[in-house]
């Protein structure tokens, strides 16, 4: 899996980011 983050780049971070954020709101 590491892999594939890797080869995806810093776009994919920013989508883990926006899910993460989303995620507590909805939690919260």
């Amino acid at each position: 899996m590491s892999t594939y983050f890797r080869g995806f780049g810093s776009m994919e971070w920013m989508m883990t980011g926006l899910v993460s954020v989303a995620r507590r709101m909805i939690l919260i």
